[in-house]
């Protein structure tokens, strides 16, 4: 779970890094940006990064098939997310100084990364749901419980009021 944490955290911090620097840094006028340049190693990191969540994937898969198919899922999130691509266009905006759009777009990107870590570090979806059922179930158990006394308590008055010469 260690080396997971970690790949996430990395994760992010390879996503934030270009906004501290967008933040920092004055717009360049140069086809090829210092932003630019951050970028692209951030987009080539997010790659490498992806290829990391197959692989770790792959060897989990035998003996922790769970946390295998959460990383697996965080992929194929990445991918519809288009995180790859979009990033490859915030190059593009930054080495063409557009640097509000291109910082707009980073804090969208580094939405969707936040997404990817909650998938890869929450526990399994579905225990929480039945976790929380079985809840409303307890709740409701005892509100039946409740009802059943309490409609007990009235059959029994009732029964009083019936025969009142058997009460003292």
């Amino acid at each position: 779970m260690c080396g997971l944490r970690s790949l996430s955290v990395a994760c992010l911090l390879v996503v934030l890094a270009p906004l501290a620097a967008l933040a920092q840094a004055p717009a360049a006028a140069d086809p090829d940006s210092a932003l630019g340049v951050r970028q692209q190693r951030v987009a080539r990191l997010m790659q490498d990064v992806e290829r990391s969540f197959l692989a770790l994937a792959k060897s989990l898969e035998a003996t922790e098939p769970e946390k295998a198919a959460r990383l697996v899922k965080a992929f194929e999130e990445s991918k519809s997310l288009l995180v790859e691509q979009r990033m490859r266009e915030i190059v593009k905006m930054l080495d063409g100084t557009k640097l509000d759009v291109a910082g707009t777009e980073q804090k969208q990107v580094v939405t969707d990364v936040r997404k990817l870590l909650n998938i890869l570090m929450s526990d399994d979806p579905e225990r929480e749901e039945r976790r929380a059922e079985i809840e409303q179930l307890k709740a409701w158990h005892q509100q039946l419980s409740m009802l059943i006394k309490e409609e007990q308590r009235q059959q029994q008055e009732t029964q009083k009021l019936d025969k009142p010469e058997a009460t003292p």
